[in-house]
């Protein structure tokens, strides 16, 4: 390998690292907010479930502590309707959906400059002009 081929095999290692990077991190990311997608969808079906369940209650209570399951049932649907409202707009879909799209771009790259690394390495490609093409 002559010098600058060298030099050029060093810029494509390290935008190699750099790629592969920002793919885990976008692959990561999207888990992020699923898991969190996944916990508000939860906590959403509880709140809901609680609030369902208090207000029959209070409907056919028969002692003398409406006062309780009324506040019980207020909480839970303040809860719920900030739930609700909060991730109604599926921001949380709409961001795991780009996170995962950026991260197959950012595969494909990878999957590039790996092959080009290895067809340098190999010698298949030698021509510095080729290399820079290839690069960008």
């Amino acid at each position: 390998m002559t010098p600058e081929i060298k030099i050029q095999y060093r810029l494509l290692e390290e935008r190699f690292v750099k790629i592969a990077w920002t793919h885990k991190i976008h692959e990561k990311q999207a888990d992020l907010f699923y898991k969190t997608l996944r916990r508000n969808k939860t906590l959403l079906a509880l709140s809901t479930s609680f609030t369902t369940t208090s207000a029959v209650a209070s409907i056919f209570a028969q002692f003398n502590l409406d006062w309780i399951l009324d506040i019980i049932t207020a909480v839970f649907a303040v809860i719920s309707t900030f739930l609700t409202l909060r991730y109604k707009d599926n921001v949380l879909e709409e961001k795991i959906i780009a996170n995962r799209q950026y991260a197959a771009k950012c595969l494909s790259i990878r999957n590039d400059y790996e092959a080009l690394l290895a067809h340098i390495k190999s010698g298949s490609i030698s021509d510095l002009n080729l290399i820079m093409e290839k690069k960008e």
